[in-house]
C-alpha cells in the first residue's frame, strides 16, 4: 500500500513539475505570469502532499511492525502487562544507578584501575565504564541526583496509573437510555459511546467532534476516550 500510494503521488507531482516553466527558458516575451504561478502552486502542493504521505505512512508502518512502541492506552487488553514491564525496567534502572553511584563513592579513592574493575564486575563493558566515569558539564561522575529523582517520580506515576487501570478494567460496562441517544460507559475499554436511532444533526455532530468523539462504523456509535469532558458532553447530548 505504501509503494502504491507513493507511486501515485510521485507521478502526480512529476506531472505538475513538467508544467512549470521559467522565463529564462521560454523567453520573457509574452510570458504567462499568472498561469506559471498557478502551475508552480500546484507543483508545490503535490510535493508537500507527497512528503506528508511518506512521513505518515512510514510512522504507521513502524507502529504496525513494533506494537510495543505504541503508547500504553488504558483500554488496551495488554495495558497492565506492558505497564508492569515498564515499571520493572524502571525499577531495575533505579537500582543500577544507585549501585553504580555507591561503587564510585567507595572505590574512587582507591585509584582509577580499582574503580574501573569494580564497575566492570557489575557487568559493564570497558567503553561503558569510560562513559560512566566521564564528568558531565557540572563535573559530576556517575549518575546525577536529578536522574534518580526523575526516574523515581516516573515510577510513582506509573504505579498510580497501573492502580487506576486495574480498577477500571475490573468495572462492568453501564448503559443509560436518554431521550436522544443511548449512552454506554465502558471503563474496561476506556471508552464512552453514544448510539443514536438515526444520524444526529450537524450541530450535535460538531459538538461531539469538539469533545473528542469520532464516528465508528464498526460498532455504529460515536465514541471517545473516557474522561470528565467526554462524559459531560455525552450526558448532555443523550
Amino acid at each position: 500500500r505504501y509503494r502504491q500510494g507513493y507511486a501515485k503521488r510521485y507521478t502526480a507531482w512529476l506531472q505538475s513539475a513538467s508544467r512549470c516553466m521559467s522565463s529564462f527558458i521560454t523567453g520573457p516575451s509574452n510570458f504567462p505570469v499568472d498561469r506559471a504561478r498557478k502551475y508552480s502552486k500546484w507543483e508545490h502542493n503535490r510535493s508537500m502532499a507527497l512528503h506528508e504521505f511518506r512521513k505518515r505512512a512510514l510512522e504507521a508502518i513502524k507502529r504496525t511492525l513494533h506494537p510495543e512502541w505504541r503508547p500504553i492506552m488504558a483500554g488496551d487488553d495488554n495495558a497492565q502487562e506492558r505497564l508492569k514491564a515498564k515499571i520493572q525496567k524502571a525499577e531495575h534502572e533505579q537500582e543500577q544507578m544507585k549501585k553504580i553511584n555507591q561503587v564510585i563513592r567507595k572505590s574512587s579513592k582507591k585509584g582509577p584501575e580499582v574503580l574501573k574493575k569494580a564497575l566492570m564486575e557489575l557487568g559493564y563493558q570497558e567503553q561503558d565504564v569510560i562513559n560512566l566515569l566521564k564528568p558531565d558539564v557540572f563535573g559530576v561522575v556517575g549518575f546525577p541526583k536529578y536522574k534518580l529523582t526523575n526516574n523515581n517520580a516516573n515510577l510513582r506515576r506509573m504505579r498510580q496509573r497501573l492502580e487506576v487501570i486495574s480498577r477500571d478494567q475490573a468495572k462492568e460496562a453501564t448503559e443509560t437510555q436518554g431521550s436522544a441517544a443511548r449512552l454506554e460507559e465502558c471503563p474496561a475499554e476506556n471508552r464512552v459511546r453514544l448510539f443514536f436511532p438515526g444520524k444526529p444533526s450537524e450541530e450535535v455532530r460538531t459538538l461531539l467532534k469538539s469533545k473528542g468523539f469520532r464516528w465508528s462504523p464498526t460498532i455504529g456509535a460515536w465514541q471517545a476516550y473516557r474522561n470528565h469532558w467526554s462524559m459531560e458532553a455525552a450526558k448532555q447530548v443523550a
